[in-house]
């Protein structure tokens, strides 16, 4: 939290060891992470609306994917 509001957030922490990846491994990570941030946006989204719907602030206002 911070502001003492939630955030969704992604922790990496270390590897005991490194790896190596190719152009295809790269890729493919690649599209893991924007898929992992595409959910931590929509969560995001959803914990502000209901914590603004909870705080007296009325129904959702936004359209959520």
């Amino acid at each position: 939290m911070t502001d003492w509001l939630p955030h969704w957030v992604v922790t990496f922490e270390p590897r005991s060891e490194g790896f190596d990846l190719d152009a295809a491994g790269v890729a493919q990570l690649s599209s893991d992470l924007a898929t992992i941030a595409g959910l931590c946006d929509y969560l995001q989204q959803r914990t502000d609306a209901a914590m603004h719907a909870s705080s007296g602030g009325g129904a959702e206002t936004a359209t959520l994917a």
